[in-house]
């Protein structure tokens, strides 16, 4: 059964009311701000439902919008900003890695992924 709250969600208006200002739908870059349901933020990030929720709950997610009583959604842009994040976050360990190390990030990453397969081959 399809309650009201998510035939509604589905299909957020695309324009905006004449008695609202020109720019209440634009993020300071001027691009329109969009929800993200949770499917869509699911296949973004590659994270579950219930890690969504944990890493909001510790705060390390974007927190999630109330559109209607029963219905949530994402800031687009705030997802892309975290997804963003954790490469640069990436970016970093790699380099500082490579200076602990004396080697280049290129190797450094081989290295590591190497050895993650080595442990995903020993697990199975």
């Amino acid at each position: 059964m399809v309650t009201k709250c998510r035939l509604e969600s589905r299909h957020l208006p695309a324009n905006r009311s004449s008695s609202e200002p020109e720019d209440a739908g634009a993020s300071p870059r001027g691009a329109p701000l969009r929800l993200l349901r949770l499917p869509q933020v699911m296949d973004m990030t590659g994270l579950g439902r219930t890690k969504i929720y944990a890493l909001q709950a510790e705060g390390s997610f974007p927190m999630r919008v109330q559109i209607t009583p029963c219905c949530v959604g994402w800031v687009e842009q705030e997802i892309q900003a975290w997804i963003s994040k954790r490469i640069a976050a990436r970016a970093a360990l790699l380099a500082t890695i490579a200076v602990r190390t004396g080697r280049p990030r290129r190797s450094v990453l081989q290295t590591l992924r190497s050895s993650l397969s080595l442990r995903i081959a020993a697990s199975c």
